[in-house]
């Protein structure tokens, strides 16, 4: 994305958000407010935090989360066996040299 559509994106988003606060902002009403109360009222403000409500974790979810792990666990292991398997092959054999300079023959590459 261009430095120019980022920018339409963001003042986008921000009016957006903009709107949305006004329009779930409850309604204000004058209130009288004596001395005492915007002197408590100015040294106590403390910013509050926005919390945001998570749902809770179903099975569902869970064995999906489980099903994924198990399969990224089982690719590591298939490509560690083969680094293994490789490693070893290189040992015993020329196998993997040969196989290397056949394709930077076949590819016209020049070391």
């Amino acid at each position: 994305m261009s430095k120019k559509n980022k920018k339409k994106l963001r003042k986008i988003l921000r009016q957006q958000a903009q709107q949305a606060a006004m329009h779930t902002a409850p309604p204000e009403t004058p209130v009288q407010n004596t001395a005492s109360e915007n002197v408590a009222k100015t040294s106590v403000s403390a910013p509050t935090a926005v919390t945001e409500v998570q749902k809770p974790v179903s099975d569902e979810d869970s064995k999906e989360v489980k099903h994924e792990i198990r399969k990224i666990l089982l690719t590591m292991l298939i490509l560690f066996a083969i680094i293994v398997g490789v490693y070893f092959v290189n040992i015993k054999t020329d196998f993997i040299l040969k196989l290397g300079e056949w394709a930077t023959h076949l590819l016209n590459i020049n070391v």
